[in-house]
Parts: structure tokens; C-alpha cells; sequence
């Protein structure tokens, strides 16, 4: 078995299993590769939190499924090595493959999803092996990454309400309807519709439908800077785990850190002033 349950909250990955799959046809490939140590690759460390995360039995008020969000993925010294090299296109991948798994699973968060990937220093695990602990973590109780740690924290996406449609951020300078927010910087502005997060960056090819393009900005802006909301008590920052410095009303937003402002306006900086935007609820 590629996964198993070896104590609550805890699982035991075996990546060689969990590449070669099931069936007739995994288990002959087995016997091929037999003799070839298993290798862990961005492709399985996805694969393995995907697999875990199917096994999450927990129910919400309403009946939805409630998956954890943080997993705490233990390689052996070699192997997380080799993914270290590779951290930055582990943030950028592991992001649309967790939101694809919860949609499809239908399941919702209690918080943001969290990807830790860590040295196992306890049981020193064989090259090919993994363990995964798994918990339900609330973003307020949302650890920092210490220095050095291969950390991704995934913004949750928003569940829609039965029946409702999917809304896209209105273009630059296209008028919106009241009770969003709006985002304006010296190439332009956005309004933002109540209800939705937005990704905002540098303009790039593939940006998704909730995306705001900073008209002007130079390669110091990440494609995914910060995300913007509006929530019950006011406006949301949101700094994703690799993105460069995001100051909001003077306050270093902390990688993965996420702020709450109650006043009506605020004032955004990116990478320690190469760009500027203020934020007003419309």
C-alpha cells in the first residue's frame, strides 16, 4: 500500500508505490524497479499530500467534507535535499494542484492549506519513504516559517454559495457595483467585487480569472505579490510564502502572513517601495 495510517493524524508514504500506482500493470512495474531506489520528486511530494488528503473523514456543520489543511511531509536527509533545489516551483505547483484535489473532493478548510516539507530527525527514514502528520490549523494559529524551512501556504479557495455563479475581478477602470473594494496605483485601478479574493502582481500569461495586473510593474513585483479581500471586519492582506517584502500602513507583512484592516483605506508597499497602491472599500 502507497499510504497508510500508522497512528492518528500520522502516515507512513511509500513514493515507489505511489508512483508505480495499482493494478496489474503497478505491481509488474514494481517487479521492473525493483532493484532502483525509489526517488521523491515534486511530482510525488504532490501526489502524496493528495493521497492524504482524500483519507480526511471530518464533516462540516452542513454536511461538506472538512479536509486538514496543514501537512507536515518528513523525507529523509538526501531526499529533502534534492527537493530543496526545487522549492520555488514546488510553491508554484503545489498551489493549483491542492485547490484542483479540494474541488474535487468538494471539501472545505478550516484554514489556509500548509505544506511543510522537513527532515526527518527522529526515525531516519530510507531514501523513497515519507511520513505525513496532518492537522486542522486555523490561519490565527498558522505558524511562520523558521529560516530555512520549505514551507506552502496555499490561500483556501473560496467555496461558493449552491447555485451561485463564478464572478471574475473586473478589469482595470471598469465600473463595479458598491460594497467591494478598490485598488488604485500610479498605472491604473481595480475594483474588487465583495465576496472574492484577488490575486494581485505583475502582469503574466495565465493569470487566473480573480488576478488584478499591476499595469507598470518591474520584475521586483511577484506574478502573485499579496491577495486582496474584503471580509467581515474589513479589508484582508494576504502575503504568499515566496513573494517579496508587502508593507500594509507600515507593517512588514510576515511570508505566509495574513492582516485584517477595520479602517476604510490603507496603504499598500511592495518590495520595500518600489511600488505604492492604496486600497478604499468602495
Amino acid at each position: 500500500m502507497s499510504v497508510s495510517r500508522i497512528a492518528p493524524g500520522r502516515f507512513r508514504v511509500d513514493f515507489s508505490a505511489l508512483e508505480q500506482g495499482g493494478g496489474l500493470f503497478g505491481r509488474l512495474k514494481g517487479l521492473l524497479n525493483a532493484d532502483k531506489p525509489a526517488q521523491v520528486d515534486l511530482y510525488g511530494i504532490a501526489q502524496a499530500v493528495c493521497a492524504v488528503m482524500i483519507k480526511s473523514t471530518e464533516r462540516d456543520v452542513d454536511g461538506s467534507l472538512l479536509a486538514w489543511n496543514e501537512y507536515k511531509v518528513y523525507l529523509s536527509r538526501i531526499d529533502h535535499e534534492r527537493i530543496r533545489v526545487l522549492q520555488d516551483r514546488l510553491q508554484r505547483g503545489l498551489e493549483s494542484r491542492i485547490h484542483q484535489q479540494l474541488s474535487t473532493m468538494k471539501a472545505r478548510t478550516v484554514g489556509d492549506p500548509v505544506v511543510r516539507v522537513l527532515v526527518d530527525e527522529e526515525t531516519d527514514l530510507p531514501q523513497g519513504v515519507g511520513e505525513i502528520l496532518v492537522a486542522y490549523v486555523v490561519n490565527d494559529a498558522i505558524a511562520a516559517p523558521q529560516d530555512g524551512e520549505m514551507t506552502v501556504r496555499v490561500n483556501a479557495p473560496q467555496v461558493a454559495a449552491s447555485g451561485s455563479k463564478t464572478q471574475r475581478v473586473m478589469e482595470p477602470g471598469v465600473a463595479a457595483s458598491g460594497g467591494g473594494l478598490i485598488l488604485r496605483w500610479a498605472g491604473g485601478e481595480a475594483r474588487i467585487p465583495p465576496g472574492r479574493r484577488a490575486q494581485v502582481g505583475r502582469p503574466h500569461a495565465g493569470a487566473p480569472d480573480n488576478f488584478v495586473a499591476l499595469t507598470g510593474a518591474s520584475n521586483r513585483i511577484n506574478s502573485a505579490h499579496f491577495h486582496l479581500e474584503r471580509g467581515d471586519l474589513g479589508m484582508v492582506v494576504s502575503r504568499p510564502v515566496r513573494s517579496n517584502p508587502v508593507k500594509v500602513n507600515g507593517k512588514l507583512l510576515q511570508p505566509g502572513g495574513r492582516l485584517v484592516v477595520s479602517g476604510s483605506t490603507a496603504e499598500i508597499e511592495l518590495s520595500n517601495g518600489e511600488m505604492s497602491l492604496t486600497v478604499e472599500i468602495d
